[in-house]
């Protein structure tokens, strides 16, 4: 059953927030500045609600006179445990009422009066592993029985009003809500970003970024040191490069130059050693002695090509050739 409210209990509830209002706040504290951010042409305007509501922290008349300062699309970013009822309230219906678009984006945390002032987005969005959660309204009270009754006679008005504000957005009924506020003895009810999407409380989730098109400096050195541990992970013309070792266009390749150079040595015949010019004053050498001919060496079978390419494919590499591979990937 919904109860009426109380004229006298309302006034009572404003006359104690105004008292606790002008209380000064606590030493070395010092509220934050709330303000808005111009975004890029044509993209509105950012609020940032990054602190309890209420209390010490962020103030119903602190959203009104940053939203006087701003025209055209919103965007309101949220990260806060909730706090004062009647504050989160006001500043539910101030972002309702902004006459432009209005995209709330819960980064971290709508708890409480948070999650309801995210209810005023005309597009709410979860961000990566963020979280939402409703509980029934609360609060204390110091007097006789009847002061008891009319606070627990409150509470439970300001709750059913908040449901109501879930109810019109998410859909469902009053008691429904209520019932989920009322979980675990009235601690409530923790959503998770995609359950939150699920149950009507937000409308989509924030994307991944996308991947850039080229890899950043870093991500090319763990790239090659991939490839270096796994080569048949690369894409299939550099995985066969790799196999056979045989060089990418534009690239020199030692080894090859390396064997060119001995199969050139191969083919010529050893330089015959000359003898020295005699000099003037010694009497001339006899003549050499003629060296008996030596036989060609019998020509060695060439080794199969393929069998050589993928040889260090079958052979396990060494722990010397790993660590090889891995400075020449991140050198």
């Amino acid at each position: 059953m919904r109860l009426k409210p109380d004229r006298a209990i309302l006034a009572r509830v404003h006359d104690l927030l105004a008292v606790r209002n002008s209380q000064p706040l606590p030493t070395g504290h010092v509220r934050p500045e709330l303000a808005v951010t111009a975004l890029a042409e044509g993209e509105g305007s950012e609020l940032l609600l990054y602190d309890e509501i209420g209390f010490w922290g962020i103030w119903a008349v602190d959203v009104a006179a940053a939203l006087s300062t701003v025209s055209g699309p919103l965007h309101v970013r949220i990260n806060s445990p909730g706090g004062d009822v009647f504050d989160g309230v006001a500043i539910y219906n101030l972002i309702a009422d902004y006459p432009d678009q209005v995209t709330v984006t819960v980064d971290g945390l709508a708890a409480s009066a948070a999650s309801f002032i995210a209810m005023a987005g005309d597009t709410i969005r979860m961000n990566r592993a963020s979280q939402m959660m409703i509980h029934d309204a609360s609060g204390g009270c110091r007097g006789n029985a009847a002061d008891m009754k009319a606070m627990a006679a409150l509470l439970d008005m300001i709750s059913s009003t908040i449901a109501s504000i879930y109810a019109g957005r998410a859909g469902g009924e009053v008691e429904e809500w209520r019932e989920r506020m009322l979980v675990d003895g009235g601690f409530g009810t923790w959503y998770t970003a995609e359950e939150a999407v699920a149950t009507g409380l937000a409308d989509e989730l924030v994307p991944l970024p996308s991947e850039p098109d080229e890899p950043t400096d870093g991500g090319q050195a763990a790239a090659r040191a991939v490839a270096a541990l796994f080569p048949y992970a690369m894409p299939g013309e550099d995985r066969w490069r790799l196999a056979a070792r045989i060089p990418s266009e534009g690239s020199t390749d030692r080894s090859e130059g390396s064997t060119d150079r001995s199969e050139g040595s191969t083919d010529q015949a050893p330089a015959q050693s000359q003898p020295h010019p005699p000099a003037e004053h010694e009497p001339a050498p006899a003549p050499p002695t003629p060296e008996p001919a030596v036989e060609p060496a019998p020509e060695e079978p060439q080794p199969d090509a393929w069998a050589s390419a993928v040889a260090h494919l079958t052979t396990p590499p060494s722990t010397e050739d790993v660590w090889d591979r891995l400075r020449e990937a991140l050198l």
